[in-house]
């Protein structure tokens, strides 16, 4: 048969007049709703089985507990549905023999719009006719530019040719036509079909072609892709055949993150040399006639091309290790490693997938393979170095269809009976099943969103996962504050999970980033935390919680704010007191907010260096050995540490002491006062006596700091200011070096001032309206603090299995807008800080908010 011309016309004015709304007596109603905004997500499911790797894994959906019906949409009348449904911002996009494109809400089933493409060929074909001159193959969206492409048969004068429809989903009022182009290789016979999924990558849209049932000559295999930006710069693959091979798998070409484009071959009668029939072939962007490698079975003409055992009645997967895998109609599974594909025989791997033909596409979930094929679905379980397989589970159920993943759960449709059947990823233990009605071969479902979209013969029946886990908490053995070194147990609970719930425990720090403390899930709802070692301050605890089998990070979560204190002040007595220097002085060290502290005392005397007097010791008093040094002035401090601090020192208490006489010691005051915040500008004067024209020197020691000279001898005031970022919040001593006219001493005697920086204490968050609320609500979120001078909020959001996504920058603002359509269980945390700290936050505030 002469091979029929391509039709490479843009043909959009002779679609033009048949695009329409189209409403039928005893159909579902396809109506014209006013455009809503369409926003992408990484729930979306835009290609067949999700992705270009065709894994068929959806991770938008939390682990499962009950499932029930959510709606059907009947579009009998309108053309049989074979291609999976496409699911994007939203919205369900469905196509039909009949070329028809259906815009459904994901939610309701509502027909929001459709469009009538074209007429499809209904005259006899130059082969079978099955599948019908339609839209067969499933479609693809590309969600950088929002447009989807469709392509399929219609009628062009008689003749039996081939579109690719380009439609504009974000288009206002409603999704819109941009384009439409042959897409008819050179060489594509009239018997062509069209049955393989459609690919977008490299900026161009791939179109898969093979043969009809039956086989009817003379056909090929092809690979023919365009620009997605116009549809032009036609480029095609075609097999080396004298006729077959053609590339007729449901799942169509997987793409690597190289660009490099795979498709799997069928049968090519029964040829003595190897002309790629029965292969994998790899080709580059541009597709071409020559494939830059492949792979073919040892036996590819005795067990497959002869007999008529394709190889790629489902197209090629990638697996763990990068590998490709590839089943077909003789039963047995290949692992094949994309960049050394060995050609004849050159496979990492051969095994048994199923004891029958498999069709359609398989599914991934590490470290899971689900093959279909028709006595059941079988599970295989990959290696752990990803280089072999072994067979896990068989689900005997008939003809399986082209399985997906999605809460937790392989779903597939029996092909014989019309049933959807959601079997335990482990153990193969079916946890759901229910009738959709009349289906077609290689049917698979979609999901998103806590949602499955089955595909019916002429209708999309949707489900709704009920959510495992409805609710978790966390407590603790014991009472915020403790102090730092208790062993606190912590105990998750939760409600509603499917199967047995396990538990992941973390860990904030104050400061700090998350820490795991468990090391992964575990079945124990308790764990131990052992706080000896740890920073003071305020800490987050965090539990993850998922049911049995869940695909997700976790379903839901308890949070349970804990503050550990350790030696939060100290008091030393006497604090000031002179003598002539015999003996030793014993001062009494009192600490607060510890009961278990060690105490260690430093002296900077004359010399200007500071000394300790020993090692950190027990008890309430520290000797200092006035006896044993010159005359002078001393400065004394009482460095103190909870017995499980990891600090140097926690807090400290400071004295002076004057051994022999000379000028009294100096006071000093301060304009700020004993507690001041970040920022802020004091103003210190130091005082003394018996002194003949004194002068000053000021120093400055910061928290775990060393002593820093701020102003050399001169005047008595000193006036700091204490910006953000360079000075941090804690504890700070000033000291006044003093020495009276014509002194040759490094100072004759000092003062010393204790004073604290603060920095935002504390926050909270609040919701208006007050949880719950519908999806789609605006939401105001409204933050305070405590002991900020000036402070500045920033507002993160975190979706149900999803992660922590900024609402916007820092700001001076304690308000925040926010909008999510997703339904589920969403914490929301503000950060808080002085402005233009470097720090990440100083403080936060936490709230949980459910969307119904």
């Amino acid at each position: 048969m002469k091979a029929k011309r391509r039709f490479a016309l843009l043909v959009q004015v002779v679609l033009v007049a048949s695009l329409f709304v189209l409403a039928r007596d005893g159909a579902q109603p396809v109506t014209h709703l006013p455009g809503s905004h369409l926003t992408a997500s990484s729930a979306d499911w835009t290609t067949y089985h999700h992705d270009i790797s065709r894994d068929g894994v959806d991770r938008s959906s939390s682990a499962f507990g009950s499932v029930s019906s959510a709606w059907t949409a009947s579009l009998a009348g309108f053309g049989d549905v074979f291609a999976e449904p496409l699911l994007y911002g939203g919205e369900v996009y469905v196509v039909t023999e009949a070329d028809w494109f259906f815009q459904l809400n994901a939610a309701t089933g509502h027909v929001d719009w459709s469009i009538h493409l074209a007429t499809p060929f209904t005259a006899s074909l130059p082969c079978s006719n099955n599948p019908p001159g339609g839209i067969t193959g499933t479609p693809a969206i590309d969600p950088a530019t929002n447009m989807f492409f469709a392509a399929g048969q219609y009628d062009n004068a008689g003749s039996p040719d081939f579109l690719l429809w380009a439609i504009n989903l974000a288009a206002s009022p409603h999704p819109a036509l941009v384009y439409s182009v042959g897409i008819e290789p050179p060489g594509l016979f009239a018997s062509q079909g069209e049955r393989g999924a459609l690919a977008i990558a490299n900026g161009r849209v791939y179109v898969p072609y093979g043969g009809r049932d039956g086989d009817c000559t003379p056909y090929s295999g092809f690979i023919a892709s365009v620009r997605e930006s116009d549809g032009g710069g036609l480029t095609s693959y075609q097999t080396p055949t004298s006729g077959g091979a053609g590339m007729w798998g449901a799942s169509g070409p997987a793409v690597d993150g190289s660009g490099y484009v795979y498709d799997t071959t069928g049968n090519s009668g029964c040829p003595s040399t190897f002309d790629f029939n029965d292969a994998i072939v790899k080709l580059p962007a541009l597709l071409g006639n020559t494939p830059t490698d492949y792979f073919a079975p040892s036996d590819w003409m005795s067990n497959f091309t002869c007999p008529d055992a394709d190889l790629g009645s489902e197209g090629p997967m990638f697996v763990g290790g990068g590998y490709l895998f590839q089943s077909g109609k003789t039963g047995d599974g290949f692992l094949v490693a994309p960049n050394a594909m060995g050609h004849i025989g050159g496979e990492i791997f051969r095994g048994t997938a199923c004891n029958s033909s498999s069709f359609g596409g398989t599914a991934y979930f590490a470290p899971y393979i689900f093959v279909p094929c028709m006595d059941g679905l079988h599970a295989l379980q990959q290696s752990a170095d990803n280089k072999s397989f072994t067979s896990l589970w068989n689900f005997s159920s008939g003809w399986a269809g082209a399985p997906i993943v999605a809460g937790g759960a392989v779903w597939f449709v029996d092909v014989n009976s019309g049933t959807l059947h959601a079997l335990d990823l482990a153990t193969g233990n079916q946890r759901f099943s229910a009738s959709v009605g009349s289906v077609h071969h290689f049917i698979t479902p979609a999901a998103s969103n806590n949602m499955v979209f089955v595909p019916a013969a002429t209708a999309i029946v949707a489900f709704r996962l009920n959510p495992s886990c409805s609710s978790a908490g966390l407590a603790a053995s014991a009472t915020s504050p403790a102090e730092v070194g208790t062993g606190i147990t912590l105990t998750a609970s939760s409600t509603g999970c499917a199967g047995t719930p396990s538990y992941d425990f973390f860990m904030l720090p104050p400061g700090g980033s998350w820490v795991n403390l468990s090391g992964g899930y575990t079945s124990s709802t308790t764990f131990m935390w052992n706080t000896a070692g740890l920073k003071l301050g305020t800490y987050s605890l965090d539990v993850y919680v998922r049911g049995s089998g869940s695909t997700a990070a976790y379903d839901n979560f308890g949070l349970l704010p804990f503050v550990l204190t350790g030696c939060q002040s100290a008091a030393m007595t006497p604090s000031a007191t002179q003598q002539s220097g015999s003996g030793s002085v014993s001062f009494t060290v009192t600490p607060a907010g510890c009961t278990s502290s060690l105490r260690q005392l430093w002296y900077l005397g004359p010399s200007g260096v500071w000394k300790n007097t020993g090692a950190y010791a027990a008890g309430a008093t520290v000797s200092f050995p006035a006896s044993t040094l010159p005359a002078g002035n001393y400065s004394l401090a009482a460095w103190v540490k909870d017995t499980n601090s990891p600090n140097q020192y926690d807090t400290y208490a400071l004295a002076t002491y004057q051994v022999g006489s000379g000028c009294s010691p100096a006071t000093i005051a301060s304009s700020g006062g004993s507690s001041q915040p970040v920022g802020g500008t004091s103003t210190f004067t130091a005082t003394t006596t018996g002194c003949n024209s004194p002068s000053y020197q000021w120093f400055l020691l910061p928290p775990s700091g060393s002593w820093q000279m701020k102003q050399a001898f001169g005047s008595g005031t000193w006036a700091p200011t204490f910006g953000v970022g360079a000075y941090e919040p804690g504890t700070y001593s000033v000291d006044a070096w003093v020495k009276q006219s014509g002194s040759t001493a490094s100072y004759d005697t000092y003062g010393i001032y204790s004073f604290t920086l603060t920095t935002c204490a504390a926050a909270t968050l609040a919701a208006a309206p007050a949880s719950p609320q519908a999806a789609g609500t605006s939401i105001t979120l409204t933050a305070t603090s405590t002991g900020c001078a000036a402070p500045e909020y920033e507002f993160w959001v975190l979706p149900p299995g999803g992660s922590w996504t900024p609402l916007g920058s820092f700001s001076a603002s304690n308000t925040a807008t926010w909008t999510a359509s997703t339904p589920g269980n969403y914490a929301i945390v503000v950060w808080v800080r002085p402005q233009g700290s470097p720090d990440q936050y100083a403080t936060y505030g936490m709230t949980s908010f459910t969307l119904q």
